[in-house]
C-alpha cells in the first residue's frame, strides 16, 4: 500500500498514512481534530530493494566462451 504524506493547514501537524489507492483522502487532523488536512504530492520512493542479493558481489557473470555463472 502507498504511503501518503499529510499536513494540517490549521496546526501544521505533518504525518504519513498508509492507505489504499482506492481510499479517499483523510480530512480530520489527528492532532487538533479539525478538518484542515491536505495531502502532499511527493516524489515517491522509487523502487526499494529489500533482502539479500542486491549487491555488486551478487551479480551474474557471462563470458563469450562459457555459460553464465552466478557468483555470491
Amino acid at each position: 500500500m502507498p504511503t501518503y504524506e499529510y499536513i494540517c493547514r490549521l496546526c501544521d501537524h505533518a504525518f504519513d498514512a498508509f492507505q489504499s489507492m482506492k481510499d479517499d483522502s483523510l480530512t480530520s487532523c489527528p492532532s487538533c481534530g479539525k478538518e484542515g488536512l491536505k495531502r502532499l504530492i511527493g516524489g515517491g520512493a522509487g523502487i526499494i530493494f529489500k533482502g539479500s542479493g542486491f549487491y555488486e558481489t551478487h551479480s551474474w557473470f557471462c563470458s563469450k566462451r562459457i555459460a553464465c555463472f552466478h557468483f555470491g
